[in-house]
């Protein structure tokens, strides 16, 4: 339609502005509807902080999946991820998406503003999941869960969520930007703004976990923020090299070329209320291997959570 209605333009014909408008409304149309479409959805849902401004309408116009398999083809096609586990990566991508639920087709993603640019400590994006089944009890405690390198993604924070909803946790999943440099300036800023989101919400209490750069970067930031975390699940990934005076797990695979496990085990050989749990696999474990990590992760927060019920 554009393509015939640039040639009417060009012929002065009087059918050139009604072409160019059809042409705009088929381009356009799907991704308007799939953005009217987009609701918040059994407890899960895409906000901007600070100040919970509502989620943005560009990330609700692609399906996340589509966007992620097709990068996972094209990085493994490259050799851009320097694993074991790279060849699978678009495998083990795809076997994640097909659990989530709600689907990750119906809900919006926080990767779209991300690689637009748009992510930043005044404002950022951030996945909110509810405890599932929903109970008559309101969640008083949270988890917050940075991300790694290439950015936010409802796949990572659905599956840290099904553990954290084990022990009756809520779950935030703030952005920075497609580096995953929480120890940064902007990084720090972001944390701060989600953790006071979070008590706003109600929690008394609030656990920090992370991915890859998310877990380097919250090893860091927990050591300067130990008062206000009951504590800190790193997975695939460590920066400090000293653990807070606080609970913490990490959950390593045994062969991650990105994150080796020799730096894994001695930061968690320099705590003494470390938890360290090693599985068979590379970086890509927390999905490839969730039925192992997940109720390492469920069980670690439930007790926490127990512990500060019988205080």
């Amino acid at each position: 339609m554009l393509a015939l209605a640039s040639l009417a333009l060009a012929r002065r014909s009087p059918y050139a502005a009604r072409l160019a408008g059809a042409g705009l409304l088929l381009l356009a149309g799907p991704w308007l509807l799939r953005g009217l479409l987009m609701r918040e959805r059994d407890g899960v849902r895409l906000i901007t902080l600070p100040g919970d401004g509502g989620g943005r309408l560009v990330s609700t116009l692609y399906p996340e999946p589509d966007g992620a398999l097709a990068t996972a083809s094209l990085l493994s096609a490259l050799g851009g991820l320097r694993d074991e586990e790279a060849g699978q990566s678009r495998e083990i991508l795809e076997q994640a998406y097909a659990r989530t639920e709600p689907a990750a087709k119906s809900f919006a993603t926080p990767a779209i503003p991300t690689y637009l640019g748009l992510e930043s400590a005044a404002a950022f994006d951030t996945i909110v999941i509810e405890p599932r089944p929903a109970a008559a009890r309101k969640p008083d405690a949270a988890v917050i869960f940075l991300h790694g390198y290439a950015g936010n993604f409802y796949v990572y924070c659905w599956e840290l969520a099904q553990a954290a909803s084990e022990a009756h946790l809520i779950t935030l999943c703030p952005s920075v930007d497609a580096s995953g440099a929480w120890w940064t300036p902007a990084g720090d800023r972001t944390l701060r703004a989600t953790l006071d989101y979070a008590h706003g919400l109600g929690a008394r209490r609030v656990y920090l976990a992370g991915l890859s750069n998310g877990a380097a970067g919250a090893s860091v930031l927990a050591l300067k923020y130990e008062r206000d975390f009951s504590g800190l699940v790193l997975i695939s990934g460590t920066r400090a090299e000293t653990p807070p005076s606080m609970p913490v797990l990490v959950v390593q695979g045994a062969s991650d070329r990105m994150m080796p496990a020799s730096y894994a085990r001695a930061y968690a050989a320099q705590g003494r209320g470390v938890r360290y749990y090693e599985v068979p696999g590379g970086h890509l474990v927390f999905l490839s291997r969730y039925q192992r990590i997940r109720p390492v992760i469920a069980d670690f927060l439930s007790s926490l959570e127990q512990k500060a019920g019988a205080r």
